[in-house]
């Protein structure tokens, strides 16, 4: 499973980019200082570099059981069999287990992976109390 970065994350890197790097080399025509010269420049070209990278890889990728989180120059992963509780608070979800921590943002995740994504946590084998995401099945005799 694959999802990939929410589309207004991935236009406003885009758009900044453009804007800082029109910026930056419009203070080469017009003389401007040395910081809007080169510091617009690099930070238009960085903008544009993130949103290239965000489009070819994705925010999150399960394989087999094991979640991988790729920031830009950032991968973390955690074994999903491992996980012993998962917190959610906010935008955030975070996975604990015995020795390490995984927070995700679900303000990244894509809209339309997002349903499927809250559908694999519920399918994760944890007690209720310990996974927000499963709904208990309530009997009534």
């Amino acid at each position: 499973m694959i999802t990939k970065y929410r589309k207004k994350y991935l236009w406003a890197d885009l758009i900044f980019g453009i804007l800082y790097l029109v910026l930056g080399l419009s203070g080469f025509f017009y003389g401007s200082n040395g910081f809007i010269r080169y510091g617009f420049t690099a930070i238009g070209l960085l903008y544009l570099f993130q949103f290239f990278y965000k489009l070819k890889y994705s925010y999150l990728k399960i394989e087999g059981n094991i979640l991988f989180r790729n920031l830009i120059f950032q991968q973390k992963k955690i074994d999903l069999s491992q996980v012993t509780r998962i917190k959610k608070f906010a935008d955030e979800i975070i996975f604990l287990t015995p020795h390490e921590k995984l927070k995700i943002s679900t303000k990244l995740v894509g809209r339309k992976d997002l349903p499927a994504f809250h559908d694999l946590l519920a399918s994760l084998d944890l007690e209720p109390e310990r996974n927000p995401f499963k709904k208990e099945i309530v009997k009534t005799i």
